[in-house]
């Protein structure tokens, strides 16, 4: 949907969806002659849902304002009584079943040029980690992260620019990875996310 009146505009957009998968290959036991045998074969169905939803609002001119926000939801329906590696409560994957984020820039005309602050935040919601056989016995953490922007064009057409921004700038710890107990020596290791970081970067355009 795409709505404006004078200098101000809306752009929402929504979509969905639902998706079922069948034949999905795994590790099951098989007998060969007397001998019990792993092999990959067809061993379960599962399904997933979701949506997503995005906007850019303009109230006025110089104003931003954009959005996002997504949800999953999944499962098996079915899985083969021998299926080593699965269960029905297994997760299908490791994705996060919500990941938002919204940012905020303010237009701000000084001179011929333009300087624009914005603030953004960008959240994900917990996650399963940790293999082990069937189970997954850990989850990475759910976080959100925030991050600003200081822009500056000398001209109106923006061709220059000139920025400083921040990341992380709560210099949050997160968990982008995890292996648990398994493999390490009895170490519960994780994988962590970038830290507070700060910068200037340019750019010009032909």
């Amino acid at each position: 949907m795409d709505r404006s009146e004078g200098g101000s505009s809306a752009v929402i957009n929504l979509s969905g969806f639902y998706q079922k998968y069948t034949d999905i290959q795994a590790s099951v036991n098989v007998l060969v002659g007397n001998v019990s045998t792993r092999q990959v074969q067809s061993a379960a169905s599962a399904h997933e849902a979701g949506f997503e939803g995005e906007f850019v609002l303009r109230p006025v001119r110089d104003l931003t304002v954009r959005g996002n926000v997504s949800y999953l939801t999944q499962g098996y329906d079915s899985i083969r009584p021998n299926a080593v590696t699965l269960t029905l409560d297994t997760p299908v994957n490791s994705a996060p079943k919500y990941t938002y984020s919204a940012a905020v820039a303010y237009d701000l005309h000084v001179g011929d040029g333009l300087v624009t602050p914005s603030v953004d935040v960008r959240g994900v919601g917990k996650k399963p980690a940790c293999q082990s056989g069937a189970d997954y016995v850990c989850r990475l953490p759910a976080y959100a992260l925030v991050g600003f922007r200081l822009d500056y064009s000398p001209d109106a057409d923006g061709r220059w620019r000139i920025g400083v921004y921040g990341t992380n700038v709560l210099d949050k710890v997160t968990q982008q990875a995890r292996t648990g107990y398994f493999g390490g020596f009895g170490i519960d290791r994780y994988t962590p996310g970038r830290p507070q970081e700060f910068g200037v970067e340019s750019s010009l355009r032909f």
